[in-house]
């Protein structure tokens, strides 16, 4: 076995089907879309591999769900999106294994420490994670700027 995981966005490129068939990756990352390409990489391209299915959300989407004050809820919704989206895709199974075992939607939540070219963290980095914490179990210092050393 390989170590070398895929990135399929667009799934017509060019050989794509041939280098599943030999590689055999053990993890996909797989933009939603092109059912039909799943179930061949299920029926035989790859059908081990681990596919993590990425929902796409736009930015005005993905900054409601991080400033949401009931995270909770925010995330029930986007799984029930994800559960209803195109007629049972995320459910659909081929040879008993589901098309996708697994999904990702927020990608980089918090920004990282290129974006803080001054070792200073805004208001906005500060506020963000406060609600997907909870207030039981979240110390008095756990959202406080902090310097990035790199």
């Amino acid at each position: 076995m390989n170590k070398l995981g895929f990135y399929i966005e667009v799934s017509t490129v060019e050989f794509l089907r041939d280098a599943l068939a030999e590689v055999k990756p053990p993890v996909i990352l797989f933009h939603r879309g092109d059912r039909g390409l799943l179930q061949e990489i299920r029926r035989g391209l790859s059908p081990n591999s681990f596919i993590i299915g990425r929902w796409p959300l736009d930015i005005s989407a993905q900054d409601a769900m991080l400033d949401s004050s009931d995270p909770a809820a925010a995330g029930r919704q986007l799984a029930d999106q994800i559960l209803g989206y195109d007629f049972g895709y995320a459910t659909e199974r081929v040879d008993g294994r589901l098309l996708i075992d697994a999904w990702m939607s927020l990608n980089e939540p918090l920004r990282g420490p290129a974006s803080f070219p001054n070792e200073q963290v805004d208001a906005l980095f500060r506020r963000r994670p406060r609600p997907w914490t909870s207030s039981r179990k979240r110390s008095a210092n756990a959202c406080r700027p902090r310097t990035w050393r790199l």
